[in-house]
């Protein structure tokens, strides 16, 4: 088993599947709380933020759960060929999905090819799309495994099957600039 931690989640890998479980920050959430109740402001600080916005009180207890609850109902709206499925989630509290192998390609041609398959519309989200780590290989189709950001969910269904269909694992710009 390897562990994986990123920014809202801690991934356990297994060898033929993954468990994602949210990081809950509920220390941070206190403090912040505790210093919006001194400033007398804590009603402003509840009101103001969502569990998208970095530094809020949602945040830190909640962008783990409602990445996860969103990779199960994105999942099972689209099905989506591109998407790594998630076959359960408990109430976002977990997540268990299937697990696919390591992409092994150079990040800029990974990258690259993902700029022009979406016409450029990859900068929606530096976090998912530049990082091969939310990417997988499974039964030799590119699959995406970190989809929980409502953002990138209009890329993933309008160029989806462009990029399931038409990636090449084995692209090389070197190669393919010098023919």
């Amino acid at each position: 088993m390897k562990i994986a931690i990123g920014t809202s989640r801690i991934v356990l890998i297994f060898k033929t599947f993954i468990i994602k479980f949210p990081i809950i920050r509920l220390r941070k959430a206190i403090k912040l709380a505790l210093r919006s109740f001194a400033k007398n402001q804590l009603g402003h600080t509840l009101r103001r933020g969502n569990y998208q916005m970095f530094g809020t009180i949602q945040f830190f207890l909640f962008r783990g759960i409602f990445e996860n609850w969103i990779e199960l109902i994105f999942y099972k709206k689209t099905h989506l060929k591109l998407l790594l499925p998630t076959h359960y989630s408990f109430f976002g509290l977990f997540n268990i999905m299937e697990k696919g192998n390591k992409v092994k390609m150079d990040d800029i041609d990974f990258w690259a090819q993902l700029y022009y398959f979406t016409d450029g519309k990859v900068f929606v989200s530096a976090h998912t799309f530049h990082n091969l780590n939310n990417f997988c290989v499974k039964d030799g189709k590119l699959k995406i495994a970190d989809y929980g950001a409502r953002k990138i969910h209009p890329v993933l269904k309008k160029y989806g099957d462009k990029i399931y269909n038409e990636f090449n694992l084995n692209f090389d710009r070197k190669k393919f600039y010098k023919s």
